[in-house]
């Protein structure tokens, strides 16, 4: 229902899955708003890469994709401000 206040679990499912969206659509501007400034993400191939390097690499990303999605994503909760979502994109 439209107005409908999500769980933080919904929330941060649908924040990845908009993330991951974006890389399809070259779309900078999601990961500029969801990735925080300290942001440090270890990659299936242990590269660890900053928020300005994902940036980077949307905006030189020419390739045309057919889906870009997340699967079994699930949250886990480390009290009132903190939890992590892992998953495979």
């Amino acid at each position: 229902k439209p107005g409908k206040k999500m769980s933080v679990e919904a929330s941060l499912k649908d924040s990845e899955n908009r993330w991951e969206s974006s890389y399809a659509a070259h779309d900078v501007s999601v990961a500029q708003s969801l990735v925080a400034n300290d942001f440090s993400g270890v990659y299936w191939d242990g590269k660890v890469q900053n928020k300005s390097a994902i940036i980077g690499q949307i905006k030189k990303d020419k390739d045309t994709y057919k889906s870009a999605s997340n699967e079994k994503l699930s949250v886990r909760s480390y009290g009132p401000n903190c939890a992590v979502v892992i998953g495979t994109a």
